[in-house]
């Protein structure tokens, strides 16, 4: 099976005994490299085949992931992880870097993966509308794949919540899977100085400091935040609140919150409602 994205990083366990050399025979295990395709001569990494960005990382052990028992998100939703084959052979090509995914790397991938002689190729990469069929590098090198008897399974994309005609792959050549959801979160509760819970929220932290309010959680006065939580108008990486010295963040987010973050600090992403809820508690209590 062929990978195409920001390519895998091998050393996780997920991949031991697993990543295969592209164009090596059946019997073949373990790799010791895949291809990289870099039009855009971008340096921001090294130009290798290993994965600074996570995306083909968390694509390929999806795909083909070996079973790894006691893994967990810092203790949390404990258990056992396994990609859906994990007896797949894997043949990754790397296309996408910093400065985006080109054209012709896709093409590219495409051509070799098809030349190595893969029965499926997998690729996570689309825009967000659909384009043109020969304008599409994805469709056109899915079309050749196609007429060499190479499946073709690509991502719908990630537009859905913003309504109708949000797939980007949509050739009738490739098969098209599209992200869901489960009913399981990982949550914790906010509670406030007279005991009361006030949100329930994605992401786990425990805090017991005053609240600063912050619109924004970039660029910060170290000795207004440092030792306090922080409530931040809008999400951000966490980066300038532990530069800055603070214990913790309060972010909130007008999205759906239906995903999950790492902080580098304890955080918590509060929806639009409760947020609503916070702001007046904390200008009541000023």
């Amino acid at each position: 099976m062929a990978i195409i994205s920001s390519s895998t990083l091998p050393i996780l366990i997920s991949f031991s005994l697993l990543i295969f050399i592209a164009g090596a025979t059946e019997e073949r295990k373990v790799s010791k490299y895949s291809r990289y395709f870099n039009s855009y001569n971008d340096t921001t990494n090294e130009a290798s085949p290993r994965d600074y960005d996570g995306h083909g990382t968390h694509t390929a052990s999806t795909v083909a992931g070996r079973s790894v028992r006691n893994v967990s998100l810092y203790g949390l939703a404990g258990g056992m992880a396994r990609g859906a084959v994990p007896s797949a052979r894997l043949a990754v090509y790397k296309v996408c870097w910093p400065a985006g995914c080109a054209s012709e790397d896709l093409l590219a991938a495409f051509d070799h993966a098809i030349a190595d002689g893969v029965d499926i190729i997998s690729i996570s990469i689309g825009s967000k509308r659909a384009s043109d069929y020969f304008e599409d590098p994805i469709a056109i090198g899915a079309f050749h794949a196609m007429k060499k008897g190479i499946l073709t399974s690509a991502s719908g994309g990630n537009e859905g919540r913003n309504g109708r005609g949000t797939v980007g792959n949509v050739a009738p050549w490739m098969l098209v899977s599209a992200a869901s959801s489960i009913d399981r979160r990982i949550i914790d509760t906010l509670v406030i100085e007279d005991r009361r819970t006030i949100c329930v929220v994605i992401n786990l932290a425990i805090f017991y400091r005053l609240v600063l309010i912050c619109r924004g959680c970039t660029q910060l006065d170290k000795n207004l935040v440092k030792g306090k939580i922080v409530l931040c108008g809008s999400p951000s990486n966490g980066s300038g609140l532990l530069l800055a010295g603070a214990e913790g963040a309060v972010m909130l987010d007008k999205r759906i919150l239906d995903s999950s973050s790492s902080f580098p600090l304890p955080a918590l992403l509060v929806g639009y409602s409760e947020g609503k809820r916070l702001m007046e508690y904390i200008k009541k209590t000023k």
